[in-house]
């Protein structure tokens, strides 16, 4: 027997995903409960690990996201669209450089590579507050390279290839306890969690050494989970030209469902 989960979020858009508890499966001898998203973990770069874990442990010594390689993934993807969004910020930089209605026709070659931990550690055991514990680690190495008229750039050696090598490490720190009021209803004793990036550049020929950092705030109800989610982050590319920007996501719980089943596949 097992108690069947289903939460459905929504972000500021209007729009929403859900996630189910499906089964519990043992991994190296530790006990997690497996989950179902819609829409499914290819958009992980849209609501982080933080709401879609595949599987939640608690020990005596943390409670625990179980990630893979997703966390991978998503870093992965949140990257990529960051360099597609530098690319098209440097191509109108340059054509503002060249007389007329020509247009520079150049592209930047990227290379990421990612290297995270398998479990994000949500909370320590015993709960404790204002203490900071270490919750995810994640290594990047990436590296772009222009092609094309990069002499509209102010030539090659203005704009060689870059590499940036860094560590991210993320710290979690309870905060307080809140009443929460979402869409699903009025959450009491709720949990206030933050989590702050560090970013250590062990190597940045051509990057400057501050990098983006993101905050992101959990507010988690007794023997609900997550009812709130909200995050600021800075791009860590964009922060190399005067258009840098904060990302401001944020999701609510709309509606929930929790019930006891006798059977891991209702």
């Amino acid at each position: 027997m097992y108690k069947s989960h289903k939460a459905v979020y929504e972000d500021a858009d209007g729009n929403t995903f859900t996630r189910r508890a499906v089964k519990e499966e043992e991994i190296e001898g530790k006990t997690y409960c497996a989950f179902t998203y819609e829409p499914t973990v290819e958009d992980w770069a849209d609501y982080e690990y933080y709401v879609q874990p595949y599987f939640y442990q608690g020990d005596e010594a943390s409670a625990t996201f179980f990630v893979g390689d997703e966390v991978e993934k998503a870093t992965k993807a949140v990257l990529t669209k960051e360099v597609e969004r530098f690319l098209v910020l440097l191509r109108a930089e340059a054509n503002r450089r060249v007389p007329g209605d020509a247009e520079v026709a150049f592209d930047l070659i990227s290379d990421i590579d990612i290297a995270a931990q398998d479990s994000f550690y949500l909370l320590p055991t015993p709960i404790t507050s204002d203490e900071e514990w270490n919750a995810m680690e994640i290594n990047v190495l990436l590296t772009l390279e222009a092609q094309g008229d990069v002499e509209q750039l102010g030539g090659a050696s203005q704009f060689p290839p870059l590499t940036f090598d860094a560590t991210i490490v993320e710290t979690g720190k309870v905060i307080t306890t809140e009443t929460v009021k979402t869409t699903a209803g009025t959450f009491e004793d709720c949990l206030k969690v933050e989590y702050r990036t560090a970013t250590t550049v062990k190597k940045a020929e051509g990057i400057p050494e501050s990098a983006g950092e993101s905050v992101t705030t959990l507010w988690l109800a007794p023997n609900i989970g997550i009812v709130k989610f909200h995050q600021e982050s800075e791009d860590i590319l964009l922060k190399m030209l005067p258009e840098s920007s904060v990302t401001v996501k944020s999701l609510e719980l709309a509606r929930y469902e929790i019930k006891s089943t006798d059977s891991a596949g209702e």
